[in-house]
This record gives C-alpha cells, structure tokens and sequence, in this order.
C-alpha cells in the first residue's frame, strides 16, 4: 500500500513549512532562490548528520513494532519529505496487523477503511498524509482535551509551530539577511529581534472546525471521537500565534474545564475602519487579535497580545498605537496583554475581572471547584506550543 503518514508524525509533517521540505529534496536545485548548488549539498549533508532516523533502514532489525517492508520502503522514498519534521519511530497507516516485519523505523496503525476514505492528502507519489481532521481524530485517543483544542486550535488558525534543526535554522537566517524568504504557499516565518528564526511560522489554516466536527459524527464509536467532537465545538478558529490560542482559551473556555466563559469572540476578523479611524491607521481595515462585538449598551472590545514572536520591532508598535488610537475613535475598547500577564494566576486573574467588566458580565466565581480546574487547564495551556504532544 502507498505509505501513509498518521497521528503525532501526520501532526508534525502539518507543522512542517513547504519551503523547508523544499530545501530539503535532492531534485530541487535552489536556482529560482539564488542558493548556491554547494550550499544546498552542504546543508543537506549536515541536515542528514542530525537527523537519526534516516540511519535506520526499513526492516532494520530492532526492538519495536513491526511494519510491511512495502510500507517502510515507501517512507524512506520520501526522505526528502520527512527528513526535516520527523524522527523514528514514524506513525504510519497499515492495511492489517499481518504479513508485517520487525522494524524500529515505524510504528504501525490499522484504522477504518471508511474513516481513511477521503481523508488523504498526497505529500508525493510514494506519501500520503492523513487529513488534519483525522490526525486529531488520533491524537484524540490520548491528549486531553485542553491538550487537543490547543491542536486543533493550530490546526484551525494562521500559525504553525515548526522548531527547525540547527541546520535549517542557519539556511533561512542566511535568507533572511540575503535576497529574503522566498514565500512558498503561503508560509512566512517570524524572527525575534536579533534576526533568530522562532518556532513560529504564519500560514493559511489548513482545516475549519466545521471539518473537525464532521469527521467526529463519522467516526461513531471510534476512540476519541466524543473528545474530538467536543473539541471542534470549542475551538475558535483563525488564531495568529501560540499567545493568542492561550489566551482566548483561558479566557473563552467553559468554567468546568477551568476557562473564565467569557465566550463570543472572534480571532482576527477584518473590521472595517470610516472617517478618522482609516486617517489615522492610514488602511481600510484591520484585524483584532481577540475581538467582542460588543452586547446591550456595551462597547467592543479588542483584546491585542503582545508576544515577542509576532510583535516584534518599533515598526509594529507604532502600528499598534495607531490601530488602538483608530479603534478607539470607533468607540472599541481595546486592551494589550503580554505573556507576564497571564503566566501569574494572580494577574491573569486581574486580567479575566477587566475583561468581564468590560463586557458586562459577571466573573466565574471562584469556588475551590474552579480554582482546581482553572490551574489544570493553565498546566495544560501555558507550555510551549513546540511540545504540545509531549
């Protein structure tokens, strides 16, 4: 069978810029990105050196699971895909638990056929990836569900979190102080301000909640499915960055899973700017990180995360005031947030009391009941987005 990509592995290949896999296919010789053809041979070399799994061949007689040698030949076929996102053990999609072999490269896993049927994605013509739906559907069976609205909140938004091998870190810096990125589908990664490249790439979201929720009615008694289902109802698409998945969960969950119900934004919806509110931000719209449209007689409010991944540099300050000055000439209340502000319960307790009074809403009241749900759900929210799996 074609070989096929599943679970944590189909996770991290999603997280995977295109024009990191890119770089990393021997067929491709960099001429339309001005890279030398011995710089291409050379970051190869040394992305090979860090990458342990390709040391290891398909029927590598080890200690692990078995798999089909059709399937673990297929895999490494595409060591120009995967080189760049994965390390061993690889998940991948069997046909049966039969006629497989010892194998320390792979670890296999059967599903549906019905469940698979339409949820493939082609990576080459010896790959396959499973769907960004039915790779949660997996990961269902064994993150929690903060853990999994964290995923698909990744999944459902502008972001991906990619934390590159030394080797290609070094490449797309030197890109970045050349000719610049090349942008390849749509992916575009962020520098701190010493010119770094983060863990974060912005990207066009590759799945909806809608599509979440409907694999999980397909999926009827599959494990995880209740999970999943309940997650795709939670999540709220269109985040722009780790920090902003973190706060609106902290501040939109349901109290009983430790979340402050202050439900009923939007993630980076465009508003439309008139009159002075366009003079002064000198463009027709923008988008507010975390945005209420306002309720009775109450006012919108746009909630702005400042993180050092995406707010970085005097430029986009200056920017944030004028998009704050113009908001608030359209009568939206706006409120900046940083990282310091939620980290402490204690001022992410201030935090979730002002953003309540703004709304005219009343604040969870905070019950040992809640307090020992509120810091579960911050253990399972407040972590790097690189290690969501872990």
């Amino acid at each position: 069978m074609e070989a096929v990509i599943c679970d944590a592995s189909a996770f991290a290949v999603w997280r995977t810029p295109p024009l990191v896999r890119l770089l990393a296919n021997p067929l491709f010789m960099g001429t339309r990105f001005g890279i030398p053809p011995e710089r291409l041979i050379g970051f190869r070399g040394d992305l090979m050196q860090e990458r342990s799994l390709w040391l290891l061949g398909p029927a590598e007689h080890v200690p692990g699971p078995a798999v089909s040698l059709e399937v673990g030949g297929g895999v490494l076929l595409s060591l120009r895909t995967l080189i760049a996102s994965l390390e061993a053990p690889v998940d991948v999609l069997v046909d049966s638990r039969s006629e497989r072999r010892p194998s320390g490269l792979l670890r296999p896993h059967v599903m549906a056929p019905s469940l698979v049927e339409g949820e493939l994605r082609s990576l080459d013509g010896n790959l396959a990836l499973t769907s960004p739906a039915l790779t949660l559907l997996q990961l269902a069976r064994t993150l929690s569900l903060p853990r999994l609205v964290a995923a698909a909140s990744e999944l459902c938004g502008t972001f991906a979190t990619y934390r590159a091998p030394a080797s290609v870190a070094k490449l797309i810096e030197e890109l970045n102080v050349g000719s610049g990125v090349p942008i390849v589908d749509g992916w575009v990664p962020a520098f701190d301000d010493d010119g770094r490249l983060t863990d974060v790439w912005s990207r066009p979201a590759p799945t909806t909640p809608a599509e979440i929720g409907a694999l999980a009615r397909r999926a009827t008694r599959r494990k995880g499915c209740r999970t999943l289902a309940r997650a795709a109802e939670l999540v709220v698409p269109s985040a722009a960055s780790p920090f902003e998945a973190q706060v609106g969960m902290l501040l939109g969950l349901p109290p009983e899973l430790g979340g402050e119900g202050l439900g009923g934004f939007a993630h980076n919806e465009p508003l439309a700017l008139t009159g002075r509110a366009r003079e002064i931000a000198r463009q027709g719209s923008c988008r507010c990180d975390l945005f209420w449209a306002g309720e009775a007689d109450r006012r919108p409010l746009d909630v702005e995360c400042h993180s050092r991944t995406f707010h970085l540099g005097e430029p986009r300050r200056l920017s944030d005031a004028d998009r704050a000055l113009a908001l608030q000439s359209m009568g939206v209340e706006v409120l900046f947030v940083t990282y310091a502000q939620i980290a402490g319960a204690r001022r992410a307790d201030a935090l979730a009391r002002t953003v309540a009074e703004k709304l005219g809403r009343e604040v969870v009241p905070r019950t040992a009941e809640f307090l020992s749900a509120r810091a579960a759900l911050r253990r399972e929210v407040l972590v790097d987005f690189a290690d969501l799996l872990a």
